[in-house]
């Protein structure tokens, strides 16, 4: 039988979606279903800007201080809030709060992608394993790791 490393099931889950799961609907997909899967891989057209798909270290450091500044937020009362627009110049409030959700936006489409690969990895698994005759371990694991991440 085919071991697969347990490095996936010992990644903790959050819990945090940026979309609400559903209930399930009918059955469980299987490493079959799983395989059937078809994607193509992302192109680059003559309109996007340089490095426009690849999340590079600026990219990545551009919502690092806003995920800061954003931290410090949530560590202070309502009232220590309220009192920051007295204390503090609108402009660099605005600046702030342009900074966090900016961020947000850009650390969304990082998750989107990083979502995406995953699944794109566990299609190519079930493919690759499926042809190898070798499906029910993989599909095994992933339901392990499933259920493990709803706790």
């Amino acid at each position: 039988m085919l071991q697969i490393p347990n490095a996936l099931a010992s990644v903790e889950r959050t819990g945090l979606e940026l979309v609400k799961k559903r209930k399930p609907r009918g059955r469980i997909a299987t490493m079959r279903d799983y395989a059937k899967i078809s994607f193509e891989p992302w192109t680059r057209g003559p309109e996007m800007k340089p490095g426009e798909l690849i999340p590079s270290n600026e990219a990545l450091l551009n919502c690092a201080i806003p995920s800061r500044m954003a931290y410090a937020v949530m560590l202070r009362t309502k009232k220590q809030l309220v009192d920051m627009f007295d204390e503090i110049d609108l402009e660099h409030i605005d600046n702030m709060m342009a900074s966090i959700a900016d961020a947000a936006e850009r650390l969304k489409s990082i998750v989107c992608m990083l979502e995406a690969a995953d699944m794109r990895l566990l299609v190519a698994a079930s493919a690759n394993q499926i042809a190898k005759g070798k499906a029910q371990g993989l599909a095994k694991r992933r339901r392990t790791f499933a259920k493990q991440s709803r706790r």
